[in-house]
Parts: structure tokens; sequence; C-alpha cells
């Protein structure tokens, strides 16, 4: 049933996104609680309780001076309450400040708080009938707290690239009032002349170096807000951008200090430059045809701007496509910031606040111009932190409550005998697909060991089942609602998650179909 309940979660929730039914930010938040609830109220109804009782309220002074008196006549001492008290927490595990208590820990808590006390009764009748006071109110708290949780678990993901993202998209849009990428602009347009072709090869040799550090966020804030301006003036579509970027950054992902192939790694028990040396050639390999697919897309795009009016250059003045007054100051921000950012110097969010604060101090010459300045762009920051953060309800209830683990553990029982010694193939072939319904750690920590131990009696070495889904899956990082990284590329692009899943989905998982053949040719899988 929480499969059921999961899958319902995630289809309910890439339809509403796909057809824009819904706002980002309700989405996120009210299908993932809803499909939640319900999950809770059915189980209820069929008698399964899935949220333990918590009874930790039975260590209240109250609870325990009603149970004493049901287990003594005799008089206590005056800090009988507080002894008890401190010995039965003493037997609790130290988690945080409101700890979940289930029955047999309120027994092992009472019988020392008795201990303490040198108090030798039977405790059962009474410890029972203190159980029994677990009301229908003390369950809803239960639930509450449990959903209290999910959500900071989910949202403590989320928080600092949200924080990073208000500061960053204010910024990069202050950056671009002052014109610190017009010359960026200007040389990319001359040198290419205006050639879609090129500047979408450019997109991705710039996105494959900017990712050469393995952090999606820095990727997508060193290269969307700079080449952004470019497409718009060229009207490229700026999904285009987004999909280039996502390829190439999903590419160049199978890096050692990478995520995936870490966390194959850690699985197998063996190092990382281990399996990434294999890895080389497919990952050049990946590359050119990554490139390949850039120069189809750019003839593709270029022709349906062929009966469009021209944007070139010419169209707007010189003037405004020079250097701003601050230019070397203002570019020295920029390198520093986004340098402190690749260079793990610091948090993303501190680099980008320290440095906002530079330039409204360069380019604005008083207090109120800056907070004009800042209140601008503070809508579309605010706005973007807030589906980030909504996210994490999202990532949180999925996470939390076992639904990604039990979605991976159950989907070999819907497949036939006869497709297990190929089930490996089958799951990295979906490695894309999959993206959309697991999350990483969902993919790699739960999916693979059991693909891996179901193609294990087959002959199949758990090294090269590792192989096939991390190459499946790899270009379906940034197309995933589970990444972060992913949500600060569209609030930086101004793009939807249903509209991006749109365009990109099926260039993806056919390049990636396509890098699973080229391995199998180089003997890799």
């Amino acid at each position: 049933m929480l499969v059921f309940f999961a899958c319902a979660i995630i289809a309910t929730l890439i339809y509403v996104l796909l057809r824009e039914r819904l706002s980002p930010l309700v989405a996120l938040t009210l299908v993932p609680l809803v499909g939640l609830l319900g999950f809770w109220g059915v189980s209820t109804l069929l008698g399964h309780r899935v949220v333990p009782h918590n009874y930790a309220y039975l260590l209240q002074d109250t609870y325990i001076q009603s149970f004493l008196s049901k287990i003594t006549p005799a008089p206590l001492p005056e800090n009988a309450l507080v002894r008890f008290g401190h010995a039965a927490r003493q037997t609790l595990p130290k988690k945080n400040k409101s700890p979940s208590v289930s029955a047999a820990q309120i027994t092992q808590a009472y019988q020392a708080g008795l201990k303490a006390l040198q108090i030798q009764a039977p405790l059962q009748d009474a410890l029972q009938e203190m159980l029994q006071t677990h009301s229908l109110w003390r369950a809803l708290q239960d639930h509450a707290q449990v959903l209290v949780s999910y959500f900071r678990q989910g949202v403590g993901k989320v928080f600092n690239i949200a924080i990073m993202f208000i500061f960053a998209i204010l910024f990069f849009g202050i950056l671009n009032d002052v014109g610190l990428f017009n010359p960026l602009i200007h040389a990319i347009i001359t040198l290419s002349r205006g050639n879609v072709i090129a500047i979408c090869v450019g997109t991705c040799v710039i996105a494959t170096l900017a990712h050469l550090d393995g952090s999606g966020a820095s990727t997508f804030l060193v290269v969307i807000p700079p080449l952004l301006p470019i497409y718009k003036r060229l009207q490229l579509n700026p999904h285009l951008l987004l999909l280039l970027v996502a390829a190439s950054a999903g590419l160049a992902n199978l890096l050692p200090w990478g995520g995936p192939l870490g966390r194959v790694a850690s699985v197998l028990g063996v190092e990382t430059s281990a399996l990434y040396h294999p890895l080389l050639p497919l990952q050049g390999v990946g590359f050119l045809c990554v490139l390949i697919l850039a120069v189809g897309l750019g003839w593709r795009e270029q022709r349906r701007l062929k009966n469009a009016p021209p944007s070139g250059l010419e169209d707007t003045p010189a003037l405004h496509l020079g250097p701003s007054r601050h230019f070397i100051p203002n570019l020295c921000v920029a390198l520093g910031a986004l340098g402190a950012v690749v260079g793990k110097i610091l948090p993303p969010e501190l680099c980008f606040l320290i440095a906002l604060c530079v330039v409204l101090l360069l380019n604005y010459p008083n207090p109120k111009a800056r907070m004009a300045k800042v209140k601008e762009y503070a809508p579309e920051a605010i706005s973007m932190a807030l589906i980030l953060l909504s996210a994490g309800m999202y990532i949180g209830i999925l996470g939390g409550s076992g639904m990604l683990q039990a979605i991976a553990k159950h989907l070999a029982d819907y497949l036939p005998a006869s497709v297990l010694p190929h089930l490996y193939w089958v799951v990295g072939a979906l490695g894309v697909p999959f993206k959309l319904l697991l999350d990483t750690n969902s993919y790699y920590f739960t999916l693979f060991p059991l693909v891996a131990h179901l193609a294990a009696p087959h002959g199949v070495p758990a090294q090269s089942v590792g192989y096939v889904m991390l190459i499946g899956a790899t270009l379906g990082t940034f197309i995933s609602p589970f990444s972060p990284a992913l949500w600060l590329g569209l609030g930086l692009a101004r793009l939807s998650m249903g509209t991006h899943i749109i365009y990109s989905f099926f260039w993806l998982w056919g390049l990636s179909l396509w890098l699973l053949w080229v391995g199998k040719g180089l003997g890799l899988l």
C-alpha cells in the first residue's frame, strides 16, 4: 500500500507540473501532504498502525505522580518526582528535545525510576493503565510530530540552496543591469557571428568545464546568468540552454568526485578512481555525442528562426553593449564570488551575500537607490526560494516515510523470472525515467544493491550492474524533481519544471540509451 500511495503522489505531481494545473509551490506542498494523509488514513481504517504511539508525555511530573500513587500508598520523599524523572530519562536515547518513546522504552524508564526510589513493587497493572491514557488527541499529535520531522528533514536538504538563490538572483540581476555581461555577449555573438550552432556548442563546453567541481548548483550559477541574455538576444529557446547544460553537467557528473560514482563505489566497497578509469573512453565519446546533439538542436533552432527578423548586434545601439562605468571592479567581484563558490572557500550563500553588498556599494550612490534595486528583484528571488522550500516538503515526505525505498524494493516483484538475468539492463535503460521517481540516494543505495543481488545468481558481476545503472541514469540527474540544483537552474532561467521535462526528457533519455550502447561496444558493460 505504501508503494501505491508513493506512485500516486509522484504521478499526480508530474501530471500537475506538466499540465501546469497548480503552481509549483502549491503542488509540491499539497500533493505529497494529501498523499501522506491518505496513506495514514487508509492504514488506520485497515488496522495497521503506521505511526507508533509516542509515550514521552508519561515522563511529565503529573503522570509520574499518578503512577507512583498506584504503585505504593506510602508517602514519598519531597524530591521523589525529580529523582524518578531523572533516572527514567537517563534510559532514553539522546536524539533530540522530544524523542519518540515506545511502550518498551517507557517500561524500562519507569523501572529505572522505581529502582532510583528503591521501590520494589509489581508495575505491570499500573503501567498498563498509564499506557491506556494515550488518546485520539495524543495519536493526532504523534502524526503531527512525524509530519514535522519529514518537513524539517526535507527542508534541511534545500534550505542552503534556497538562501543562496535569494542572494544569487539579486547579485546576478544587478550585474546584468550594470552591463557586466555585455562585453561577453558582444564577444560571443561577434566570434560566432550570430551562429546558433556555434553558441550551442559553446554552451556545452562552458557547462562541462563549469561542472568539473562536481557541484550542480555552482554550474547553473556560472553558466545560466551570462548565457541567458545571449539566448534571449538571439531569440533562442531558453529551454535549449537548460537542456544543453543538463546534458553536459550530467555527463560530467561521472567524475570520481561526483555524487553518483561515489555512491556506486561505496556500495561496491571499492575506490572511486578504480571505477572511473574504465569510464574515461565512454566519457570522451559521450562528450562528442553531446556536442553532436548541440549541433543538431542548434541547426533545428536555426531553421525555426530562419523566417524571424534578425536579432543580431545591430538591433541594439552599441552603447548598451559596452562595459559599465565600474566594469573592472564588478568583474573582480563576480570572479571572486564564483571562484570562492567553485573552490569551496566559503559557503555559496555567504559568498553571494558578501558579493551582493559589494556590488550595491559600487554601483549605487545611496541607500535609497540600493534598496530600490533590491526590491526590483526581490519578488522573483523570494518566489523561487519558496518553491525550493516547498520542494523540501515533497523530498522529506517521500524520503522520510520510506516511500522511495519501498518503490525501489518492490520494482523486481512485478517482473517475470525470465527478465531477471537481464534486469540490470532494463533498469539501466529506464535510468532517466527512474530519476523522475527516485532520488539519487534511493536509486543507488536501495535499487542498485537489489538489482545487483538479483543479477548475481546469473553470473553478472556487481560492478557491471553498477556501470549500467550509472551510465543509464547520469543524464537524468538534472531532469529530476528531486534535484535541488535543478530548481535553482530553473529559477535562474525563469522556466518551469513541467516545460523543462517536456522539452528535455526524450533528448536526454535517447542520449542515455545511446551511451549504454557505446559502453557495450567499448566492452565496459
